[in-house]
Formats: C-alpha cells, sequence, structure tokens
C-alpha cells in the first residue's frame, strides 16, 4: 500500500526500508545521525504546509521514524530542505541526492555539510531506502 509522502507512516516505512538495507549498516558505522527530510509547502499548491520526517539513527540502525516534533526540529542536527517536485524527483529515482545539491535544489538547512560529505555513501544508502518506500505523492507535484 502506498503511503503519502513525508506522512508518519511513510517515515515509518522508510525507517524499516533502512533496517533492510545491509549496505546502509555497513556505510553508516557507529554514527548516530538523527536526520530531518523537510519538504517545503507553497500556498497554492498540492502541499501547501511545509512536512518534517524525522528518522532516529544510531549504529546502522533506524530506531524509529515519524513526523517530526516541534523538539525534533530544534534538536536534530541536519534537516535536508527541498521542494515537493523535487523530492519527486529524488525517490523516482530521476535526480541524484549529490546532483540537487550542487544544483542548488536540495539544500542543508541545519547541520554541517562538510560533516555529512564525509558519509556520502551512508547519506546515498538513506535516499535509497527512501525510494523503495511505496510513495504517493498529492495530484499535481
Amino acid at each position: 500500500m502506498a503511503h503519502e509522502v513525508f506522512t508518519d507512516a511513510w517515515a515509518q516505512a522508510w525507517c524499516e526500508k533502512i533496517n533492510q538495507n545491509q549496505n546502509y549498516k555497513e556505510s553508516a558505522g557507529g554514527r548516530e545521525w538523527p536526520l530531518i527530510l523537510k519538504m517545503s509547502g507553497k500556498s497554492g499548491t498540492a502541499i501547501e504546509e511545509d512536512r518534517f520526517v524525522f528518522v532516529d539513527l544510531k549504529n546502522g540502525t533506524c530506531l524509529s521514524g515519524r513526523v517530526a516534533t516541534k523538539a525534533d526540529i530544534e534538536n536534530t542536527p541536519y534537516i535536508v530542505t527541498a521542494d515537493a517536485g523535487t523530492w519527486k524527483q529524488i525517490l523516482g529515482g530521476d535526480m541524484d541526492m549529490m546532483t540537487g545539491i550542487l544544483w542548488g535544489k536540495i539544500r542543508l538547512e541545519k547541520g554541517e555539510l562538510g560533516e555529512i560529505t564525509k558519509h556520502v555513501s551512508a547519506a546515498k544508502q538513506l535516499v535509497i531506502s527512501a525510494a523503495k518506500v511505496d510513495t504517493r505523492f498529492p495530484e499535481n507535484i
């Protein structure tokens, strides 16, 4: 069953896909890396308000996935932001995360880019895991 993108059910399914990804386990090592993905909303579009999903990552395992709380947004060291169309391209395999960053379509809203670039393989595996979630986007995206 398809989950609407960046909802609680979607975040839980993403967490499950992360835990099934052996390449992520190997590339993440002993890192503790809580992360939020943000989908920027835009008035008058299918997604009018920002959506945030949080994954609690530790030692190559996803401990939980959910819609981010206000406390998560304040305390999580990394927030990666893009608009709905860009997330659709990434999750559909039409855009690589690093290409999106280079093109300015994806930005690191919070956190140190230098630290993330040290762990590109783990970040790539997170995206691969997200792309495996049966995802539904609202119409007109």
